[in-house]
């Protein structure tokens, strides 16, 4: 698959007709979404702060891809992507990089850049072994250079280990908290703070109180309690400990790590101590879960440990993550802290061309026609799974519109590939999607899926139906019959959809069971693609 998958990057790169879109490889460290930016790399500035400036301005000429990667339809709560830079000039880095959360821009993420040096390799846009990023993190420059080392097994790439900054625990900032969390009660930890590229907020959380319960397990099941727990928390301990300078930055706590000791089995002798955690971080009243252990909180759990000598050097630490995906740290001490190592894997499972979000959608149709064409004609990497993306009012349908491998008359196979299509890594909770087959000029079947699986017709969305028409019509999947109709078979069920169009094709109105449908509008497009040794590959929800 790899040399199929180089040859369509380097196809998508020279000749993608979509104006103005935004090339992202799709990747997940441990379930935590890894989307690379990949053409962005003449992104302005001398410096790595000035580079990330360009983007966190509010006004500035880069907020499209804030605009479009983390807010609706693309975008979620639980969205993450690198930005991938040119290097700044006299360090001897092969790539700068930089990240954006829901809540701005992250001058370090873990999980991100362990998949930015596999993502480079494997695509062969680098064959240096370390593979060097300029980062903004520890105010940047030679200090912020952090080298990736690649085991490698052949062409293919085994496992990352990120070189990080400096890490180290701030003493003088920890203390107690007790406040009251809406939907939760009484919640009341000790909290510690220290800096591993990224400043957290470090809490047990088997010591942790709610409403006078002591512990909290780190699982699935209780991800929201840690998102409503941990925003309280941080805003709290924010006002009670304001910023801190860490080298030339000032910075206030930007993530809250929860950990446990209540870890599966560890039969690897070679590992001196096992942990388990999840961080919360992003936009403040809407923030994220980590689905992997956090590259960065590693590093700061880390320099926790050693301080209070529950680790020594020469030893591995085992960190899991909620979906119990583990990172492995090592270290050598400073005077200050700990110089970490961590080791992680990470999985590309898709490469997508999005259109940039505009307040009022305008693109080229015939863009849209020709792109779906030459996707059709050059994408041959094997097994792919090519989707096109439309949404009504940011609400997300993903059209399936090649399934090479999956027999639709298999539910068992259609159920999988919903989940592969519409659940994390590649969707998330608010996609939804249709998989289709033309079997006339005018007509396909039609398979509805949501978060579920496969959805009965009756509780199929008049969106859903929108977006497919449109879809349909715009990628030339079918077209109207010559009275304006297009019909969709949903199992015993056929529908028929009256379509008006101008003498351009463009679609001016579409009718459904007597109502008239809203206008639904291209995102983006994406091809698809799973590996049998990723163990989330088949998708997953956190719930």
């Amino acid at each position: 698959m790899q040399s199929s998958l180089q040859a369509w990057f380097h196809y998508v790169k020279a000749q993608c007709c979509l104006r103005d879109h935004i090339l992202v490889l799709n990747m997940h460290t441990g379930g935590e979404p890894a989307n690379l930016i990949l053409n962005c790399g003449d992104l302005p500035g001398a410096t790595m702060r000035e580079k990330v400036n360009q983007v966190s301005q509010s006004d500035g000429d880069y907020r499209y891809l804030h605009q479009t990667l983390m807010e609706a339809p693309v975008g979620h709560r639980d969205a993450l992507a690198a930005v991938i830079t040119d290097p700044i000039d006299g360090y001897g880095s092969d790539f700068g990089v930089f990240f954006i959360d829901t809540g701005g821009t992250l001058d370090m993420c873990g999980d991100n850049i362990f998949a930015a040096s596999i993502g480079l390799t494997e695509l062969k846009l680098t064959t240096a072994n370390p593979v060097l990023f300029d980062t903004a993190s520890a105010g940047g420059g030679k200090d912020g250079v952090v080298g990736l080392h690649l085991k490698m097994d052949g062409d293919d790439v085994v496992n990352t280990t990120m070189n990080n900054v400096e890490s180290f625990v701030l003493p003088e900032h920890q203390g107690e908290v007790s406040i009251d969390c809406p939907g939760i009660g009484r919640v009341s930890c000790h909290y510690k703070i220290a800096y591993g590229g990224n400043l957290f907020a470090i809490i047990d959380a088997d010591s942790m109180m709610v409403n006078k319960q002591k512990g909290i397990v780190v699982e699935p099941k209780n991800n929201q309690l840690f998102l409503d727990a941990g925003d309280m928390l941080r805003d709290h301990i924010r006002q009670e400990m304001g910023t801190v300078q860490i080298g030339k930055d000032s910075k206030q706590v930007d993530l809250v790590s929860f950990y446990s000791t209540k870890v599966q089995p560890n039969a690897d002798t070679n590992i001196a101590l096992v942990l388990k955690n999840t961080v919360v971080f992003g936009k403040q009243g809407a923030l994220s879960l980590n689905r992997s252990p956090c590259g960065t909180g590693t590093c700061a759990q880390l320099a926790l440990l050693t301080l209070h000598n529950k680790i020594k050097p020469g030893d591995t630490f085992r960190y899991d993550g909620i979906l119990n995906a583990p990172f492995y740290g090592r270290f050598t001490a400073t005077n200050k802290g700990v110089l970490p190592k961590i080791t992680a894997t990470s999985f590309m499972v898709g490469l997508s061309q999005y259109l940039r979000k505009q307040d009022v959608p305008s693109y080229c149709r015939d863009e849209i026609k020709t792109w779906k064409a030459n996707i059709d004609l050059h994408c041959t990497i094997p097994q792919c799974i090519k989707v096109v993306d439309y949404h009504i009012n940011q609400t997300l349908t993903r059209i399936v519109y090649q399934m090479d491998g999956y027999d639709l008359d298999d539910e068992t196979a259609v159920n999988l590939l919903a989940d592969i299509t519409v659940k994390e890594p590649r969707g998330h909770r608010n996609v939804s999607g249709v998989l289709v087959r033309a079997v006339e000029s005018h007509c396909v079947d039609a398979i509805f899926i949501d978060q579920q699986g496969i959805q009965n017709s009756a509780d199929v969305q008049s969106g859903g139906i929108a977006s497919l028409v449109t879809a349909l019509i715009e990628t030339q999947i079918v077209q109207p019959n010559a009275q304006g109709t297009i019909t969709i078979r949903v199992g015993d069920k056929i529908w028929h959809v009256s379509v008006v169009q101008d003498a351009s094709g463009q679609i001016m109105s579409m009718v459904f069971d007597n109502t008239t449908l809203e206008m639904s509008y291209c995102v983006g497009f994406s091809q698809f693609f799973c590996n049998e040794k990723d163990f989330l590959t088949n998708g997953f929800s956190l719930g």
